[in-house]
Order: structure tokens, then C-alpha cells, then sequence
């Protein structure tokens, strides 16, 4: 069954989008140029890719999940450059050297980095180019209470375990080198987004389970103690690392 199954388009509508300025640094970097062919890794909704794609840019994007797929291709079937298939970081089904950049979103917590690097390493060309890029709360971001408040009402402990791994730690098993820059990114929701947010995880209850009101009772509380004039900012950064494998 599907891990988001009734949750990938929760995370369509909720999760934070990218600073277009991933774009130009990259572009700046020569990671971009004219005719660049992309492979959007883990693409969930495809919210990463559709960056790329309104520049013009060619996308494969590669996702297990057969729900995010779905919702993806909802949103991103019209642009040409957009070709999405079933695959994995570990096992793309992509051809040899067929694409200049690989991007990542949000989805290295998933990844074995061993399998998962050399098949980065095949599928690439030369210099083997790697940018990820994913979105993190402020450490006063009020996500960091909604995070805390809501672990009781967790579904699934192992994923929790996976869903906050940092990301950074597997890096090193990739990058040869890399630099690092940061975008401001925050975002604000009224209730029912911010509701929708918290249902696009994966170790939540969704409604009509058990222990859901008592999540919806302890998100109002938060959401009424923070919000201004009905809605709640949420203070992100989005981390963008780019170097070669």
C-alpha cells in the first residue's frame, strides 16, 4: 500500500515551494544551462521539478510512490520537458549518462547512500553534478512546537525515526565537494492549511482514525495561541547544497 496514500495531495497543497533563486545560483554556477537535462530524485508532487520545468528545463522525475506520482502528474502532465516514472534512488530505470544535473528534494532521508550514490554515478555525465535541495524550520519556527506537540500522536514510530533524520549526515557519502547556501522561505497557513501541512507526513492519523481529534484539539490550541489576523507564519529556510559526486 501506499505510504501517502489520501496524503500526496495534502502535500501538493501544503509544502513549502522553492526560492526561484535555487535557479539563478545554480544557473550563476554553470549547474544550468541552455538544454540542461534534469533528474528529480524522490520527486513526491513534483513541487521541486516544477521549478526547474517553468525555466524550460528537461525533467525525469523518479518516484516510488504510486500516490505522488498520481498527484504529480495531475499538476505537471501539461509542461513537454516533464517525463515522470516509477523508480527508485537506489534503481532509477534511467538510461547511462543521460542527464547533466540530478536534484533532490526533500527526500534524502530515504535514500541508501551507498546503491544510491553509484547509480548517481551512472546515470550522470561527467562532472556528475548533484544539487539538493530541501526546506527546514527555523529554530524559532513555531513548526518546531507543532513537531513537539504532536509526537504523541504519532502512527508509526520507524517513521518518525526516518522523517527527521538530517539529511546532512548522508551528504558526505555523496558529495566530493560542495557549497552551501541558504534562502529565507517562510510561509503562512490559516487553520485548515496548517491542518493539511501536518496531514502530508506520513506518521500522523488522517481524519476518521484513531486519535485524530485529539491531534485536531492540540493543533488549534497552537494555532489559536500563535495566529494573527487568522493566519500563522511558519518560519522555513531552504538549504541548497551543489558540488560533484
Amino acid at each position: 500500500m501506499s505510504r501517502y496514500a489520501g496524503r500526496a495531495d495534502y502535500y501538493a497543497r501544503n509544502r513549502p515551494t522553492y526560492p526561484a533563486g535555487v535557479i539563478s545560483l545554480l544557473a550563476e554556477a554553470g549547474f544550468l544551462f541552455p538544454g540542461a537535462v534534469l533528474a528529480d530524485i524522490g520527486s513526491g508532487t513534483g513541487k521541486l521539478a516544477e521549478l526547474f520545468l517553468r525555466e524550460g528545463y528537461t525533467v525525469h522525475a523518479v518516484e516510488p510512490d504510486p500516490a505522488m506520482r498520481e498527484a504529480a502528474s495531475r499538476g505537471l502532465a501539461a509542461f513537454p520537458g516533464y517525463h515522470l516514472l516509477p523508480g527508485s534512488a537506489e534503481a532509477t530505470g534511467l538510461a547511462d549518462a543521460c542527464v547533466d544535473l540530478i536534484i533532490v528534494g526533500q527526500a534524502f532521508h530515504w535514500f541508501d547512500p551507498v546503491p544510491a550514490r553509484a547509480e548517481f554515478l551512472r546515470i550522470s555525465r561527467p562532472p556528475h553534478r548533484l544539487a539538493t535541495v530541501d526546506n527546514r524550520p527555523t529554530p524559532d519556527s513555531v513548526w518546531m512546537e507543532v513537531r513537539e506537540n504532536l509526537r504523541r500522536h504519532e502512527t508509526n514510530p520507524v517513521m518518525s525515526v526516518l522523517n527527521e533524520r538530517n539529511p546532512e549526515n548522508a551528504r558526505g557519502s555523496f558529495f566530493t565537494s560542495h557549497t552551501f547556501r541558504v534562502f529565507p522561505n517562510d510561509h503562512y497557513f490559516d487553520f485548515e492549511g496548517l491542518v493539511g501541512r501536518v496531514l502530508s507526513l506520513s506518521n500522523k492519523p488522517m481524519p476518521g482514525q484513531p486519535g485524530y481529534d485529539a491531534m485536531l484539539a492540540d493543533l488549534r490550541a497552537i494555532f489559536d495561541r500563535r495566529q494573527q489576523a487568522g493566519r500563522i507564519q511558519v518560519k522555513f529556510e531552504t538549504r541548497l547544497y551543489y558540488g560533484n559526486l
